[in-house]
């Protein structure tokens, strides 16, 4: 469309206003834990049928709060236990840095 009125084939857009045609709609916000019901959560982990290595992934993303491609591609190389420091590589973040 904006070829077609740069180059003088048409004024203006015709479908320019559409959208207020249609009603907007509703946000949905992703459903959320309040923080008082963490800890029952973390307790539920371990009464679960799920494989130690599932439990143990859930709850690191959960004390660390990152994206679950972040914290299932943790190396034990990116973690200085003596700083208590996790360095992420910016390659695996979402932004790349």
């Amino acid at each position: 469309m904006k070829f077609a009125i740069n180059s003088g084939l048409l004024d203006a857009n015709p479908a320019s206003t559409i959208g207020e045609v249609f009603e907007k709609p509703r946000t949905q916000h992703m459903a959320s834990i309040p923080p008082e019901r963490l800890p029952e959560l973390m307790q539920r982990f371990e009464n679960t049928n799920l494989s130690l290595m599932t439990r143990c992934l859930l709850k690191w993303q959960l004390l660390t709060l990152v994206r679950p491609g972040e914290a299932a591609g943790t190396m034990w190389s990116e973690i200085d236990t003596e700083k208590k420091l996790w360095t992420i590589p910016a390659e695996r973040m979402k932004k790349r840095r």
